[in-house]
C-alpha cells in the first residue's frame, strides 16, 4: 500500500508524552488537620448515641423508627461532608458552616428539654457544639482558606 506523505486520510503522527500533573497546592495547614480530627471525634460521639438510639427501637412507638432513620441519614451526610472537607473541597466547608448555622438554633432550643430529661445527652450536645465551633473557626482562618481555594505555595 502506498503511504504518501501528503495523504489527507492518513492519521496524524507525532510523539505523545503523558505529563504528570504536579500538585501545586500548598501543604495542608495544621489547623485544618486539627479541625478535621475534631469533626471526626464529634462524629464518633454521635455514632455512639445513634447506636444507643437504635437499641431502643423495639420499645418505642413506630414514629421513633422514622426519627432514627432520618437521624442516621443526616449522620451519614455529615460524615460525607467531613470526608470532603478532609480532601480539601471548599464547597464542603461552606456547606458544613451553613448546615451548622441552620441546626444550631434547633439544638439550643431542644437543649432546655434535654437537660431535664437526660443531662448526659445534654452535656454531649454541648460538647459536640463546642467541637463544631472550634473546628469551624479553624477551617475559616486565613491559612486554611488559602489551602481550600487551592492556592500555590508561596
Amino acid at each position: 500500500m502506498n503511504d504518501a506523505p501528503f495523504n489527507p486520510y492518513r492519521p496524524p503522527r507525532g510523539e505523545v508524552f503523558d505529563i504528570p500533573e504536579a500538585d501545586e497546592r500548598m501543604e495542608r495547614p495544621r489547623q485544618v488537620f486539627i479541625a478535621v480530627a475534631l469533626l471526626w471525634v464529634m462524629l464518633v460521639v454521635q455514632a455512639a448515641g445513634l447506636a444507643f438510639m437504635w437499641r431502643l427501637y423495639r420499645i418505642m412507638p413506630p414514629e421513633f423508627l422514622i426519627f432514627a432513620g432520618i437521624t442516621t441519614a443526616l449522620w451519614v451526610l455529615n460524615a460525607w461532608i467531613v470526608a470532603m472537607i478532609e480532601r480539601g473541597k471548599n464547597w464542603a466547608r461552606i456547606t458544613y458552616l451553613v448546615l451548622f448555622l441552620l441546626g444550631a438554633p434547633i439544638v439550643l432550643f431542644s437543649l432546655a428539654y434535654t437537660l431535664r430529661t437526660s443531662p448526659i445527652a445534654a452535656g454531649s450536645s454541648i460538647v459536640q457544639m463546642l467541637l463544631q465551633i472550634a473546628a469551624l473557626i479553624m477551617l475559616f482562618i486565613p491559612p486554611a482558606g488559602a489551602w481550600f481555594r487551592g492556592a500555590a505555595p508561596e
